[in-house]
């Protein structure tokens, strides 16, 4: 889907709060939501990098898509590449 790249720190944002729900879940010991803040946290950080460096994010339900399309934008960034 095409996304305005100026859209990107609003998923990099979206990332944290899904992190940072995620540990305090953690410290508390709700393990269930921990996990599922912890995977919302990587869908929107991987909707960040995609859409900052190719303006485009997955709509796909199946989240596999979104880890494809970072795989192939990420494969043609020198930025990504270089810190192989």
């Amino acid at each position: 889907m095409e996304t305005p790249r100026s859209q990107a720190r609003l998923y990099l944002a979206k990332a944290n709060q899904f992190s940072a729900e995620a540990t305090a879940a953690l410290k508390g010991s709700r393990n269930d939501a921990a996990m599922l803040n912890a995977i919302h946290a990587v869908i929107s950080a991987t909707d960040a990098v995609c859409v900052a460096l190719a303006g485009r994010r997955s709509a796909d339900p199946d989240h596999q898509r979104a880890a494809d399309l970072l795989q192939e934008i990420g494969g043609k960034s020198k930025d990504v590449t270089k810190q192989r």
